[in-house]
């Protein structure tokens, strides 16, 4: 009877472990080798002395696309966090300050322990607010690269012209519509002060 008993159970548990073996085991590790290889090419074209901004643009296309679908891979992580890093080193050389601090904050939030994301973030929001000491720092009939090195980059687009309104010299920024932004009295004693 006991043998009995066995016959009817046996293929359950043997069929179980059948198809626990399957599922766990006996899929290989899938091989990245190939799509990282096509990634490298793009690499080669980006990297070239005559290579333009598309080809740069695929090649970080390309990294970044990997390291989604392969978040594990560590070489492919470090090469994409060292574009950012230099994205980013990019935009503050240009004067793109704020640009620049997204990245490097990013960077930093997944990232803490990156030094040269916490330099960058460093210097660019320096550069971004004109400190006392770099007014102080200024001298009379400097040229803009000594102002630049001292100070920074302008941001792009943003310049400053001067009027002169009744004898008053006025930067734009305190003119809208023709009016002087400045109260009367203030006004007047500085065209005093001019004549």
């Amino acid at each position: 009877m006991l043998s009995c008993f066995w016959m009817r159970v046996s293929p359950f548990p043997a069929m179980l472990l059948v198809v626990l073996a399957s599922a766990c085991g006996g899929q290989a590790p899938l091989d990245h080798q190939s799509e990282w290889r096509d990634v490298l090419r793009h690499k080669r074209a980006a990297v070239a002395p005559d290579a333009s901004p598309d080809q740069k643009q695929v090649y970080a296309d390309s990294v970044r696309a990997f390291v989604v679908k392969h978040p594990n891979h560590g070489r492919a992580v470090e090469v994409w966090q060292r574009l950012q890093l230099e994205f980013a080193d990019d935009l503050a050389e240009a004067g793109r300050y704020q640009d620049a601090i997204r990245i490097y904050r990013s960077m930093l939030t997944h990232h803490p322990e990156n030094d040269h994301a916490r330099s960058g973030l460093a210097l660019a929001a320096a550069r971004l607010a004109v400190s006392r000491e770099g007014l102080l720092a200024l001298r009379k009939g400097m040229s803009h690269h000594q102002v630049a090195s001292l100070l920074g980059k302008p941001i792009p687009g943003w310049s400053v012209k001067n009027r002169h309104v009744r004898g008053v010299v006025l930067p734009d920024a305190l003119r809208v519509a023709g009016r002087c932004l400045l109260p009367r009295r203030e006004s007047l004693r500085r065209r005093r002060d001019f004549e």
